[in-house]
């Protein structure tokens, strides 16, 4: 999986992994749109752009995923990275006067 998602950008526009990623983005662009609608997305970012943290993001989280349970047990990896994930994209995406508040 880890190799997929590192090979996102090198794949050609016609595959079917390339607009299911494609898919996958617009989704998230959407989510993020209604979120700055809803002033709990901060505003200074497009769309993409958070959407691509995002995906970063993701891409992060899995390798820590991978490198926790290399040093506890899965379950604890399960534990412990979910609420850090959350803490991280919270940190990136929420506006200014949330995070402050």
């Amino acid at each position: 999986w880890r190799g997929f998602q590192e090979s996102w950008g090198d794949l050609p526009t016609t595959t079917p992994a390339h607009r299911i990623r494609q898919h996958n983005v617009s989704i998230l662009e959407e989510i993020v749109r209604y979120g700055q609608e809803l002033g709990a997305v901060r505003r200074d970012l497009t769309p993409m752009e958070c959407a691509v943290l995002t995906q970063s993001l993701d891409t992060l989280a899995e390798r820590w995923f991978h490198r926790m349970t290399q040093e506890a047990t899965p379950d604890e990896a399960l534990t412990w990275l979910p609420p850090r994930t959350l803490d991280l994209i919270w940190r990136l995406l929420a506006p200014e006067h949330l995070l402050t508040s």
